[in-house]
């Protein structure tokens, strides 16, 4: 994550913008650093959750899943409300 709390200002600075959350695949990496191509296999619920903490913890974001209809319906929610007037709400 440390490459990560380093870009976000980043990209803050270079663009008028501010980043709402974090993104995430439910990819996990077997044999990483053994293999040019390690395999991935798809995390279980409680391994989201748990990268989710953490990905929210470090970076003190939202961290959405993709793949999860519940993550990208709040995320779709929180990109609009940025783009929408102050007081405006929108119903999902």
């Amino acid at each position: 994550m440390k490459g990560v709390n380093r870009t976000i200002p980043f990209l803050e600075s270079t663009v008028e913008c501010r980043v709402i959350g974090a993104l995430f695949l439910p990819l996990e990496f077997l044999n990483e650093g053994k293999s040019v191509y390690p395999k991935q296999v798809l995390m279980n619920e409680k391994e989201v959750s748990a990268y989710r903490k953490m990905i929210e913890n470090d970076l003190n974001l939202p961290a959405y899943c993709i793949g999860i209809e519940q993550d990208m319906d709040s995320l779709l929610i929180r990109i609009i409300d940025c783009f929408t007037d102050e007081g405006e709400s929108v119903d999902p």
